[in-house]
């Protein structure tokens, strides 16, 4: 084989599990993970004060 068709090959195969691979996994994965549950007793005491000068 020459080494642009491997190389071809390679880059095709990158391709493919950049588009359809990854998200795949991704979806698999988020599919199989639990809920964590929430916390609706815990209130923040952290303000955030911003002030822009003109």
């Amino acid at each position: 084989m020459n080494i642009t068709i491997i190389l071809l090959y390679v880059l095709t195969l990158l391709l493919i599990w950049q588009f359809v691979g990854y998200p795949s996994l991704m979806a698999i994965v988020a599919l199989k993970s639990k809920q964590k549950k929430k916390d609706c007793s815990f209130h923040s005491r952290l303000f955030l004060y911003y002030r822009a000068d003109i």
